[in-house]
């Protein structure tokens, strides 16, 4: 009876076992279909392993300003990731995810902020003010993907950005005695590697036991540990010049939208460029990015509304500075113009007819198959023969995207 007895104690600790290593098993099936794609478990569930701050009070350390379209992200103190709202407060080691053709905008104060592309991963460190000094300083750990930033550098609002990837450590602020603003951008590679160009302002890059500077124009690869050497790049591809369409284009069709010729000047180091479309100025709302050979390109399959764009030049993964951007806007029209005609009310006794009236502005006014001239205001007057009898005056009017409106009258001449 007693070996009956340890046996069956033997089996109910070996059953509850199964059950608890089981119900773990569950859990970390759950935990990671809610992770987004790429995050480690450990880092994601405690990120307080990614720092070594005790102090877990929350602070609003910067603002989510703008979300566009799937955006994820999770507090320090969260187990699981919310999708994210625009306006919403970060605070200490707030992790923000984007997804595939997603963007997200974050910003610090009201002059610098820092705009995440698709597929990204960053966790928000901290945010202070130096002592004795109104300056600022923000830290950002990038997991993966892409950002790009304009921080602030003067007044009340200067800021230092101090970013942390797998290979080095980076602050990047304006020149030393400059109040200019400072621009950069940071690629983290699927190897974990890095590459961080500055197109205005400096920054500090920290890797290998040395620290490199970098200045405007120029850019840093850092390896996917601090075990390699970085790789110094300099210069950058020169910023492009668009040409065609003008800025603020406005272009009109009827019912398909029309083919949109882009064209640019060639900037120098440029062996391709990157082209991107967005439906925001801030480009955080892009519709088309591609890679692009030679400088010009053609688009068709855009559809109306307002559009912004700008032009990369790109010198094999680096990118140079962008050309300052310019919109164009596609504008639907079904409308017949508008046509007013002074008809005379009774018989005419003469072999003519003046005829007056006024059109939509822009559009092309035709008497008797004849174009007529007509002011800016729409105005027009033209001189139409008749004959003994009955005649058939016909005036149309014709918009830009072909939409017509007609006029006609039966004139008696008495003469």
């Amino acid at each position: 009876m007693r070996v009956n007895s340890i046996v069956q104690r033997v089996t109910e600790i070996t059953i509850a076992l199964v059950l608890v290593v089981g119900f773990f098993l569950v859990l970390l099936s759950m935990l990671t279909a809610l992770l987004p794609e790429g995050s480690g478990l450990l880092g994601l569930v405690n990120p307080g392993k990614l720092s070594t701050r005790t102090d877990q009070e929350w602070i609003q350390v910067a603002t989510l300003s703008d979300v566009q379209r799937k955006v994820k992200d999770k507090p320090f103190d969260g187990l699981v990731w919310g999708s994210s709202n625009g306006g919403m407060s970060l605070g200490r080691q707030h992790a923000i995810q984007t997804f595939e053709k997603s963007a997200a905008t974050i910003a610090f104060g009201e002059e610098s902020e820092i705009i995440l592309g698709e597929n990204s991963l960053v966790v928000i460190k901290d945010y202070k003010a130096e002592k004795g000094d109104r300056s600022r300083r923000a830290s950002m750990m990038v997991l993966s993907g892409e950002l790009w930033g304009r921080i602030s550098g003067g007044g009340t609002d200067a800021l230092t950005v101090q970013v942390v990837t797998a290979g080095g450590t980076s602050e990047i602020g304006s020149s030393k005695g400059s109040t200019e603003d400072a621009s950069f951008r940071i690629v983290v590679h699927d190897d974990q590697s890095a590459t961080i160009s500055v197109y205005e302002g400096t920054a500090e890059v920290s890797s290998h036991g040395k620290t490199v500077t970098l200045k405007a124009n120029e850019a840093l690869v850092l390896g996917p540990s601090e075990d390699e050497e970085p790789v110094f790049v300099s210069p950058l591809p020169d910023r492009p010049t668009l040409l065609a369409p003008d800025n603020g284009n406005v272009t009109y069709y009827r019912e398909s939208p029309p083919r949109i010729r882009l064209k640019w000047k060639k900037g120098e180091g440029a062996g391709s460029y990157r082209l991107q479309i967005a439906r925001d100025k801030k480009f955080g709302n892009v519709v088309y990015d591609s890679r692009i050979r030679g400088e010009e390109h053609t688009l068709g399959n855009l559809t109306g509304g307002t559009y912004y764009w700008k032009v990369i030049g790109l010198a094999a993964d680096l990118e140079g500075s962008a050309s300052q951007a310019r919109s164009f806007r596609l504008v639907g029209d079904m409308v017949a113009p508008k046509l007013q005609i002074d008809f005379p009310s009774g018989p005419v006794n003469a072999d003519h007819l003046v005829l007056r009236g006024k059109a939509e502005p822009g559009s092309i006014v035709f008497i008797q198959k004849v174009r007529v001239s007509m002011d800016r205001a729409g105005f027009f007057e033209d001189t139409v023969a008749l004959e003994r009898g009955l005649n058939v005056v016909v005036v149309e009017a014709l918009d830009r995207v072909g939409n017509t409106t007609y006029r006609s009258e039966i004139i008696s001449a008495k003469y």
